[in-house]
């Protein structure tokens, strides 16, 4: 059986985000070694820009701006340091061989599959026709799975939407608990919550990418930052301190926009396997990434979690939901608290019953797709 997937590919190929390409890739080797095909669909509206007027009413909106200012400062830290995505888009991902570029064109000449999913890294942030899977032959099944969005900050235009198209989707799930709130409110009552698609697979699977890579003999405290325009936002001195005091190299991983604020001394620029290696192999990890929150717990490292501020402190609801489901709240590190970030890193953590919790929650998420996709 053919399933087509709806996610973030232009994100993950414009932004060279890990996570992003990661949680597709944990999607289609799971559907693969449960007997389905799977494939990417290339949907990236930057091939066929369309000049309307409400397009051009949105280019001088104060958000339109924000947003060009910041992706311009992604793109400089992308293009300065690039970080070779394509290598692993080829070799190890399996993509449509059309490239879309509005929902016409998937409409006309949509993929072949049996299935469509939409699923999961912040799909349902924008609200459009294409992200409720609005193309496609007469009775394809459609599912989403662990679909995620900015849910504090959704548009009339999304619940609007979401009433009208996902009453034609077999079975819905969320990645976050709030989601479910946010369907609930778009009349769709029978949505889940599930795990996003990175934990559907074992550590060893991603091991595999790393096997050809050398081992780092190097001790090393390693961050995982995005979003972030000034160091301010980060505990940089206590991270400086407790690295320097415990004999630890600093790493820090930036990604859209953090380049342009970690010390060069520091900066630590990984394509995907290397990414993977470098949290298989820490000592401990500093992160402000949900995605590097999975992969610390996949690989059982000491971890803590930087909550975001400012716009991007939408997301933070995504670290308190894995977090809160796995028992591990207190992996949140306040620099405002009484505690120093030494003592909350060695806060031992107990990673039999994690891996029991996550164990659980793995099987449940699994068994709801599969089924989903049988039924």
């Amino acid at each position: 059986m053919k399933v087509a997937v709806l996610s973030t590919y232009a994100y993950a190929k414009e932004h060279e985000n890990y996570g992003s390409a990661l949680q597709y890739f944990a999607l289609q080797e799971f559907l693969r070694k449960n007997g389905y095909e799977a494939c990417w669909i290339r949907y990236d509206p930057s091939v066929k820009k369309i000049i309307s007027t409400d397009n051009i009413k949105k280019l001088f909106s104060p958000k339109t701006v924000i947003r060009f200012v910041n992706n311009r400062i992604v793109k400089f830290g992308h293009k300065k340091y690039p970080r070779n995505f394509q290598d692993f888009f080829i070799s190890n991902l399996r993509l449509s061989e059309r490239i879309y570029g509005d929902v016409n064109d998937l409409k006309q000449n949509y993929p072949d599959a049996d299935v469509y999913i939409v699923g999961s890294d912040q799909v349902w942030t924008v609200a459009n026709e294409i992200n409720f899977l609005d193309f496609g032959p007469p009775g394809v099944k459609k599912i989403s799975y662990a679909a995620s969005g900015a849910w504090q900050r959704l548009s009339h235009d999304w619940y609007v939407l979401a009433a009208k198209y996902l009453s034609g989707f077999s079975a819905i799930s969320v990645r976050e608990e709030q989601g479910l709130e946010h369907c609930k409110l778009a009349g769709i009552c029978d949505a889940v919550s599930v795990l996003d698609p990175t934990f559907l697979l074992p550590a060893s699977d991603y091991l595999n990418l790393t096997r050809n890579l050398s081992s780092d003999d190097d001790e090393v405290l390693l961050c995982y930052f995005l979003n972030i325009r000034r160091r301010s936002s980060l505990p940089w001195s206590e991270l400086v301190n407790f690295s320097s005091s415990g004999g630890l190299k600093l790493k820090v991983i930036p990604l859209q926009g953090a380049e342009s604020c970690i010390p060069k001394e520091n900066l630590f620029i990984p394509n995907i396997p290397q990414w993977i290696k470098s949290f298989s192999s820490a000592n401990c990890i500093v992160t402000n990434s949900f995605h590097g929150t999975v992969f610390s717990i996949i690989m059982k490292r000491p971890f803590l979690v930087v909550l975001q501020d400012g716009y991007t402190a939408t997301e933070n609801s995504r670290f308190i939901s894995i977090l809160s489901k796995l028992g591990l709240e207190n992996r949140i590190y306040n620099s405002e608290s009484s505690k120093s970030l030494r003592e909350c890193m060695h806060e031992p953590i107990d990673w039999d019953n994690v891996s029991m919790k996550l164990d659980y929650l793995r099987k449940t998420s699994a068994d709801w797709l599969l089924e989903s996709l049988c039924q």
